[in-house]
């Protein structure tokens, strides 16, 4: 029977280290990658996607991080409305996203040299009611601030949001 026929290789064993090394830290960069991701660092979703700013019955809830092109909400909650409630959002709100739509449907709408101010009409019975702004970001930016949004009076500071491509 015949011979096996022997390869002649060259062995680098530093070059194979870090090689090893390289797929190592490959590996840890994409885990993280995941790890941000279910966090909500990435957009949708998970613990960090969203902050909550509350004063008084008034609670604010916004994006943290949005996508660029890609719908999202803003939802303001007023706690025991007995009567109208009035929302200002300020031109700031409006350079980073664009309205979709307000569910429910505002009474009034009038635009000033501030911003814009919604009004809803009263409810019978009060309660907490809850007001969602439909928005698209505009375009991608880094800690883009949103300004204060006044709801019956009451000032909520928006935190920035991060626009992601």
């Amino acid at each position: 029977m015949g011979s096996v026929a022997e390869m002649d290789v060259d062995d680098d064993p530093a070059f194979q280290e870090r090689l090893w090394t390289a797929m190592r830290v490959g590996w840890v960069a994409m885990l993280a990658v995941i790890v941000a991701a279910l966090l909500g660092f990435t957009g949708k979703g998970g613990t960090f996607a969203r902050s909550v700013v509350e004063e008084g019955e008034v609670r604010g809830i916004f994006p943290r991080v949005a996508r660029w092109v890609t719908p999202d909400h803003v939802a303001v909650e007023v706690a025991h409305a007995a009567g109208p409630i009035t929302i200002e959002l300020p031109a700031e709100f409006s350079r980073v996203y664009e309205l979709d739509r307000v569910q429910p449907q505002p009474a009034q709408v009038v635009v000033t040299p501030s911003g814009e101010r919604y009004t809803f009409a009263a409810l019978a019975g009060g309660g907490t009611r809850k007001i969602f702004f439909y928005v698209v970001p505009r375009a991608p930016g880094w800690s883009l601030p949103l300004g204060t949004l006044v709801v019956n009076g009451t000032a909520l500071r928006a935190s920035p949001v991060s626009v992601l491509p």
